[in-house]
């Protein structure tokens, strides 16, 4: 609908009362300020929120109630202004197989929680302002992934050895990470 708020008041979406949503897209709109899905939307299996400029983090501060959502498979959140460090929530996402938080500001390190997550095939990360030491865990690898992306990231200690345990990795990219330290066997 390339529904635009540039240059007016954000604005802030909340998402409610929906039991039977299961697909929510509100990507491509330019949308400035918020979108709070806090209440219980138990068949929500698609949520698609990128390119706008939203705000905040993707947690309960932020307003998003991730543990409201027990079938969710796909959250792509990419291209926004989303500035927290990263929602310990989404691992928490039994469903969960398709993970876009690339292109915002999410901070600091990536918990070993999104290395334990079950299903997921896709993860990117890319394009934040991530950093700390990748060897510690396995937490930028998707455990039964097949594509994870990570680049304009910046961590310390090369690539993690656990991705030589990823039989299904076909795309890993790591450019511009800011690599040091050997690869994985």
């Amino acid at each position: 609908m390339n529904v635009s708020a540039s240059g007016a008041a954000p604005v802030s979406v909340h998402v409610t009362g929906l039991g039977a949503l299961e697909s929510l897209s509100l990507a491509g709109n330019g949308i400035v300020g918020a979108v709070a899905i806090a209440s219980p939307l138990p068949a929500l299996r698609h949520v698609n929120v990128s390119g706008n400029q939203l705000s905040g983090g993707l947690d309960l501060d932020g307003g998003w109630d991730l543990a409201s959502l027990p079938v969710l498979e796909v959250l792509d959140a990419y291209n926004n202004n989303f500035s927290s460090p990263l929602p310990l929530g989404v691992a928490g996402l039994p469903r969960l197989r398709y993970l876009d938080l690339g292109g915002n500001y999410f901070t600091g390190e990536i918990s070993a929680a999104y290395g334990a997550m079950p299903v997921v095939e896709y993860l990117s990360l890319n394009g934040n302002n991530l950093q700390g030491a990748s060897r510690r865990s396995s937490a930028t690898s998707p455990r039964s992934g097949s594509s994870t992306w990570w680049y304009y990231n910046m961590f310390d200690g090369g690539i993690p050895p656990a991705l030589s345990a990823l039989r299904n990795l076909t795309v890993l990219d790591v450019f511009n990470y800011g690599l040091t330290g050997r690869e994985p066997a």
